[in-house]
């Protein structure tokens, strides 16, 4: 059976819950960081989870929770979740995304063209780079 994968879901309200935020809270977090985010696409977010954010909102969400990971804000059918995907240290995941950052963009305007399979490669990608770091 071929798996759907184009149900990429977007993890904001989930992040804002397991944190105690409210869609506004969230919002008021993410412009401390300096982020234009406007409140509309924060409760956009929250309330529609088949809503794909573009790569600057990914890049405002880790900015103002830098110990995020793309795991965080995106959810992706096709990773097995049965087992730990990224499950090294926060410090390697942050070092890794500074690295290159434009990583998240790249990410977001893959699934925004419908390339799945290449959002898969880069997550796929992505954790083995982590496993690397681990050893």
């Amino acid at each position: 059976m071929q798996e759907d994968l184009t149900k990429i879901r977007n993890r904001v309200k989930e992040f804002a819950d397991r944190r105690n935020l409210t869609p506004y809270g969230l919002w008021k977090a993410v412009n401390r960081s300096g982020s234009t985010l406007s409140e509309t696409t924060v409760r956009k977010l929250c309330n529609d989870p088949s809503i794909i954010p573009t790569g600057k909102v990914l890049q405002d969400l880790a900015k103002a929770f830098p110990r995020s990971t793309p795991n965080d804000w995106l959810k992706f059918p096709f990773v097995n979740t049965d087992k730990p995907v990224l499950t090294r240290t926060i410090e390697n995941y942050v070092e890794r995304l500074r690295e290159d950052s434009n990583w998240l963009k790249r990410l977001s305007e893959a699934v925004r063209q419908g390339d799945y399979a290449k959002a898969k490669e880069m997550v796929e990608e992505f954790d083995r780079s982590m496993k690397g770091k681990e050893d």
